[in-house]
């Protein structure tokens, strides 16, 4: 009875998926698939109980990343990639520090301050030819992020 009510807890609706419900795996793998780690989403991910004291309270999503991270050797040239649901300044620079490196895609409105960008609207009215980039580096704590539009 109680292992039942527990998977129901750890269920999710996810409505752009065929099987609407379903169990989120949140997991570290490499280039070729292979995972390393995995947590389960339970609802839980900012539970103060899993921070390790010297690790910093940034949300939920990249607390998750924190976590998984752990298992990654610091100063090693190794690269980790996400998509916009975690990444923020505050979170590549705290994997700066840890000798981690990391890239992202990144909602504007999650930037901050720090790094200041043109608008897709005046982007798109400026009438760059196709495959046209511009680069930003904003200082956030100490730590250069480049961000490419």
């Amino acid at each position: 009875m109680c292992t039942t009510k527990a998977s129901n807890m750890l269920r999710q609706y996810l409505p752009n998926k065929l099987h609407k419900w379903g169990y989120k795996l949140l997991v570290l793998c490499d280039d070729r698939g292979f995972a390393y780690d995995f947590e389960i989403y339970s609802g839980m991910e900012n539970n103060p109980d899993l921070r390790l004291p010297n690790e910093p309270d940034l949300g939920a999503s990249a607390n998750i990343v924190i976590r998984l991270a752990r298992s990654i050797p610091r100063d090693k040239n190794y690269k980790l990639f996400f998509d916009n649901y975690y990444t923020s300044p505050e979170l590549i620079t705290h994997l700066a520090n840890e000798g981690i490196y990391a890239m992202g895609t990144v909602n504007k409105g999650r930037l901050g301050k720090s790094i200041q960008i043109p608008s897709l609207k005046d982007l798109k009215s400026s009438k760059k030819e196709r495959g046209y980039s511009e680069e930003w580096v904003g200082n956030v704590n100490g730590t250069d992020i480049v961000t490419v539009m």
